[in-house]
């Protein structure tokens, strides 16, 4: 009778031993990507607070014609919790006493080489456009429709500025920094701050 007593009670404790091996090893396995998931989010924040200083250090020709204050339009073609980030970015929902209006664009809205005629009419009355989740393909699909350039066009597709882009934003292990490329600001209807231009790395468009 003893010996059973002994050897269920062995047998509970290796039970029980198994089951927290088990449980430390998915503790194990979760802690990086919960510790990745927050992270993304505290980057995410910092591009957000990027594109705002961005927006302060920017002037846009049509508030300057239009006394009636238009409302500030920003189009973001990334996940919708990056466009809940930005809405939070502004008090009252505006910018300098300006209504913010911000819409949010899938990817999938550019990846086959044409953009809808509603897409294209949201894109053309944007002041900040601001391409995150977008490669190469989404970016020339952008470039080929021929928008009036009346916006601030930012990504942070690798090279996004050497590929046509105002202003990219790239991360590294010393942080998030920017490229400026000046060649596309100048053809554009908008006037950057010389601030704004020392503070970024300058390079030119790929051939």
């Amino acid at each position: 009778m003893g010996k059973g007593i002994t050897r269920l009670t062995m047998n509970t404790c290796c039970r029980v031993w198994l089951w927290l091996c088990v449980l430390g090893l998915v503790f194990t396995w979760c802690q990086p990507i919960f510790a990745h998931a927050e992270n993304e989010e505290k980057v995410d924040k910092i591009k957000v607070a990027y594109l705002v200083n961005f927006m302060r250090l920017t002037t846009w020709k049509a508030f300057e014609d239009n006394a009636k204050t238009p409302p500030f339009t920003i189009t973001v073609i990334a996940g919708q919790d990056f466009v809940q980030l930005m809405q939070k970015a502004f008090k009252d929902g505006k910018f300098n006493d300006r209504k913010v209006v911000i819409h949010h664009l899938p990817r999938k809205a550019l990846q086959n080489n044409t953009i809808s005629q509603t897409d294209q009419q949201i894109l053309s009355s944007s002041h900040l456009i601001y391409m995150r989740d977008a490669g190469l393909v989404e970016l020339q699909t952008f470039q080929r429709s021929n928008i009036t350039p009346d916006y601030l066009l930012v990504g942070d597709m690798p090279q996004f500025a050497e590929y046509g882009g105002m202003i990219g934003l790239r991360q590294d292990q010393s942080g998030i920094t920017f490229t400026i490329n000046l060649k596309e600001i100048r053809r554009s209807n908008i006037h950057v701050s010389s601030k704004l231009l020392r503070l970024g790395v300058k390079v030119r468009s790929k051939d």
